[in-house]
């Protein structure tokens, strides 16, 4: 608009001068020179002028391209800075690939991760244990097509850089790039924090062990009695045949009686074995045959229900033994060590997927818990008593790890009542078991 002005004020201007020289002229030829000076006047202060404009124009527009490309590298320093600087392993990943376009600091300390143009470049298959690799590229393709909707795998098995295995939680969300589609991988180790849990599970199990310690002590006293007092009688040199094979097998059985003892809480005390399936009615057994160990336990009388026939769960059957065993010895402790525990199990669907899943209930006679602290049963350290306040918090980690749920609530007849869910296996189709009263 104003270079237009412009060459509107000179057009006038020349055109002007012209008009006044030849009202000021008597030569014949004068019009025709004054009409070809003025356009070329037009012409050339014309020129001149765009010339300018264009430059003013082009430097404004050089001033405005630094501005832009200055933005552009603070943004790229910042979400570099925040990239190489996170804690969590970040991988920008081709999705049709899988090669590494671009990883942080972090990942190539963890992983060894290169990116794929670099010389050795890898991919992320490399970094994956065996058997993780179609999760991943399902995980992959799932992101891509969620069009940046995250996509999350709660655990993943790595390689590490130094050879130790990785478990981590894994988010995937796509990004658009205009020309291509690429994939950032978010991988959180959780290898210390399992770890930590895992430790924590140990300390609990010794410190109910250490429950346990004076019963232990007397069924062990009673079996070392025994076998006293039949070597005692072999010392006899008078002792018929017959009997000394009756006081050497007195003396096995007793020696056998002490062995199942400390068997029993070694394989109580034992870390974790891993994910498989385990049968709940044999770890509810075996939780029982330990407790009865426990002082505590003498006068408790417990009954059973639907725990005849195998409930096969998906877990692993030390873990959820510990699980019972807390929350039994809990009952125990809010009954005054006298009372009755009823232990219902049975097959049932998951109110809200509808999937297959095992209920185990136990629901004792005490006087129930505190309003107050149900909504804090589970919290760590919180304890009503003079525990650790670690028994239910344990209790409630383990069955969230198995993909069940523990919950706590006082029935309407009084006492406590605890229901543990857990996933009942896929690849089993087993008959639903049948309650019996």
């Amino acid at each position: 608009m104003r270079l237009l002005a412009f060459f509107f004020v000179v057009a006038v201007l020349t055109s002007g001068a012209g008009m006044w020289v030849m009202s000021h002229t008597d030569d014949p030829s004068a019009p025709r020179r004054i009409v070809v000076c003025t356009v070329f006047a037009n012409a050339f202060i014309g020129f001149i002028g765009v010339f300018i404009h264009r430059r003013t124009i082009a430097r404004l527009r050089w001033k405005e391209t630094e501005d832009y490309l200055a933005r552009i590298r603070r943004e790229s320093a910042k979400y570099q800075t925040l990239m190489e600087g996170a804690a969590d392993i970040l991988l920008i990943v081709d999705p049709a690939t899988g090669a590494i376009v671009e990883c942080n600091a972090q990942a190539r300390a963890a992983l060894g991760a290169t990116i794929a143009d670099a010389p050795g470049g890898t991919t992320i298959e490399r970094a994956l244990m065996e058997g993780e690799l179609g999760a991943f590229r399902e995980a992959l393709q799932n992101a891509t097509r969620s069009a940046g909707a995250p996509v999350s795998v709660p655990e993943v098995r790595l390689h590490a850089a130094d050879g130790r295995p990785i478990l981590a939680d894994a988010r995937f969300a796509s990004i658009d790039l205009g020309t291509e589609r690429v994939t950032l991988v978010s991988l959180r180790d959780l290898t210390p924090q399992k770890e930590m849990e895992r430790q924590l599970q140990i300390r609990e199990r010794l410190s109910s062990i250490g429950l346990l310690t004076a019963g232990v002590a007397h069924e062990i006293n009673n079996p070392l009695e025994g076998i006293g007092n039949y070597l005692s009688l072999l010392e006899r040199a008078d002792v018929p045949e017959e009997t000394r094979r009756h006081h050497l097998e007195m003396v096995r059985h007793g020696f056998a009686r002490i062995r199942d003892i400390v068997r029993d809480l070694l394989r109580f005390a034992r870390p974790a074995t891993g994910a498989g399936e385990a049968d709940l009615a044999q770890v509810v057994d075996r939780a029982l045959k330990l407790l009865t160990y426990s002082e505590s336990f003498r006068e408790v009388k417990v009954e059973r229900i639907g725990l005849d026939a195998p409930l096969p769960v998906v877990g692993d059957s030390g873990r959820l033994e510990q699980v019972v065993f807390n929350l039994l010895l809990n009952a125990a402790a809010a009954m005054g060590s006298k009372g009755t525990i009823t232990i219902r199990a049975q097959r049932a669907k998951n109110p809200q997927s509808q999937a297959d899943e095992v209920e185990l209930v136990l629901q004792d006679s005490g006087p129930g818990i505190a309003p107050a602290d149900l909504d804090r049963i589970f919290d760590p350290f919180f304890t009503a008593t003079n525990g650790t306040g670690l028994g239910l918090a344990v209790s409630y980690g383990i069955v969230r790890a198995h993909g069940g749920t523990l919950s706590a609530e006082n029935p309407a007849g009084g006492g406590a009542r605890f229901t543990i869910r857990l996933p009942w296996p896929a690849a089993r189709d087993i008959p639903a078991t049948k309650v019996r009263a």
